[in-house]
């Protein structure tokens, strides 16, 4: 192992550096039994080729496995701080917040990293959908609410627009109670599936006990339009 680190700390090629403290890493896991040294070893390898998908699981695996997440969360922050590269920068946020997510199921700190991730990509499906089971988990529901506006801003296409438009309705709707918003939000889907009734019909009644009846027109006129004879719709 000596004679590997000396070879590693005078090697300039950074694929050849990763590979000796790859093989310094393994023979601490399998022959010596010390994989708090392997994880060092491993962590250091992954410096030079952070988005590096086997060295990222091998990485993550001895963390799980040794009681060290704090340590990797911890190097990863310092690399994303450091990293020149925006994607990789990126990258390695998302490998935080899945670990707060998923992991340490740190509810708190996962929303504050994918938020990150959003300051960074604002139209990144993982954390949005993230945010979105996040959100629903602690009855967020403003918070939630703005996830689905935002879905629907960043969406890449016309299905990825109008998928979250009922349940964004929904939030809308109720408490605290946007409803110009949650019609609004209605006349959009319309719009864009004017022959989908089943995806409206759930929908409750948005004004109902609101004083705002005369909002209700268009849309319920939309609805009773396109609701063949005979349906099971319930309007």
């Amino acid at each position: 192992v000596a004679c590997l680190e000396v070879m590693a700390d005078h090697e300039r090629s950074d694929d050849k550096k990763r590979a000796l403290l790859s093989e310094i890493a393994e023979i601490h896991e399998s022959r010596l039994g010390r994989p708090e040294h392997a994880f060092t070893y491993a962590q250091r390898a992954l410096h030079l080729a952070i988005t590096d998908d086997s060295l990222v699981a091998r990485v993550e695996r001895l963390a799980r496995e040794n009681n060290l997440l704090d340590e990797l969360i911890a190097f990863y922050l310092d690399e994303a701080e450091s990293q020149k590269s925006a994607p990789a920068a990126l990258a390695v946020r998302r490998r935080v917040a899945h670990l707060y997510d998923v992991e340490l199921k740190d509810r708190d700190r996962a929303i504050e990293e994918y938020g990150r991730v959003l300051d960074a990509a604002p139209g990144d499906p993982a954390a949005l959908e993230a945010l979105e089971r996040l959100y629903r988990d602690v009855g967020s529901f403003g918070q939630l609410a703005e996830v689905y506006r935002r879905r629907i801003a960043q969406a890449e296409d016309e299905e990825g627009r109008v998928r979250p438009m009922p349940e964004f309705a929904r939030l809308q709707s109720g408490p605290p109670d946007d409803v110009p918003g949650a019609i609004a939000t209605l006349r959009r889907l319309l719009d864009a599936r004017p022959d989908d009734v089943e995806a409206l019909s759930p929908l409750p009644p948005p004004c109902k006990g609101h004083g705002r009846s005369s909002q209700l027109p268009h849309v319920l006129v939309r609805l009773v339009e396109t609701t063949e004879e005979g349906s099971t719709a319930r309007l």
